[in-house]
Order: C-alpha cells, then structure tokens, then sequence
C-alpha cells in the first residue's frame, strides 16, 4: 500500500513541474491532479491491494452517512468513503483518458481496464456490487501512463507551435 501511495507522489510532483499553456491544457492536467488526489486519499485509507468485493453497504451504515451529509459533516463510514474516492479517480482517468485522446487527436484508449470499469459503473444497474476488476496498483499503473502521455502531448505542442 505504502507503494502505490509513494508512485502516487511521485506523479503528483512529475504534474507540478508541467506547464500548461492554455486553457485546454490547464483543464487537462487539472483533471490529472484530481485523478492522482482521489486516488491518494483512497489509498490512504488503505484501499486493498487486491481486486476487492464491492460492500455497498447496509441500510443502516448508508443512512448513518446520509445523514452525516445532511447536517453538512463528512461520512464517517471509512468503506464508504475509501470507495468514494476510488471510484471518483477512475472516473477521473477514464475521462482524461478519452480528453487527452482527442487532443492528440488519436482515438485509441490507453486505459482500457480503467474505461471498462467506469463503464460498469455508469451504466449497470448494479454498479460494481458484484467484484472489482480495477485495483489500486492498476490505476495507479493507468495514471502513470496518462501523466506520461500529457508530458509529452504538451511537448509536442510546444515544438509544433515553435516550428
């Protein structure tokens, strides 16, 4: 776990040194930023290493942190609020993935696993109820090929725009 959070670090002060130019990039790598956070906080809390079964909750432990945010407070549920992290950095990867695809101007998807569980998460019913098939070591793997790919789309900008 101490792992995956020290990669996650790692990425985060390799996002601090780029550069953004414009608007555009700034909105990409501000995306990228709020991928490698959730997933830090997730894996701070210690989410499992391994693909883990998905807990939903019982009905007592989803009112206890509905009700937490009814009176404005954060959830005290840590599963809850482990899993809301993780799921917000995969949506997060998986949407700067196809971002950062069409401004490459490729249409491929660099994090196929990443996408195909945010899919799951977005259109079935049950939502990930069932298993993961994303663990933290593979998103992390994802973020890793995504800050790579904005180094170096930025770069390229740079030179096309100074050719």
């Amino acid at each position: 776990m101490a792992d995956n959070l020290e990669r996650l670090r790692a990425l985060a002060r390799r996002a601090q040194v780029v550069r953004a130019r414009d608007l555009v990039e700034r909105a990409l790598l501000s995306h990228l930023i709020g991928a490698l956070w959730a997933l830090s906080e997730a894996e701070r809390l210690r989410v499992p290493a391994a693909p883990i079964k998905t807990r939903t909750g019982d009905v007592e432990s989803l009112a206890a942190v509905a009700g937490a945010v009814s009176k404005g407070n954060a959830p005290q549920d840590r599963r809850w609020v482990i899993g809301f992290h993780f799921n917000s950095g995969l949506y997060r990867l998986a949407s700067l993935a196809e971002r950062l695809g069409k401004y490459r101007g490729q249409h491929r998807r660099p994090i196929q696993d990443v996408s195909k569980e945010v899919q799951r998460l977005k259109h079935d019913v049950e939502g990930l109820a069932r298993i993961r098939s994303v663990d933290v070591t593979r998103a992390v793997g994802a973020s890793s090929r995504l800050v790579s790919m904005l180094e170096d789309a930025f770069s390229q900008a740079r030179v096309d725009q100074d050719a």
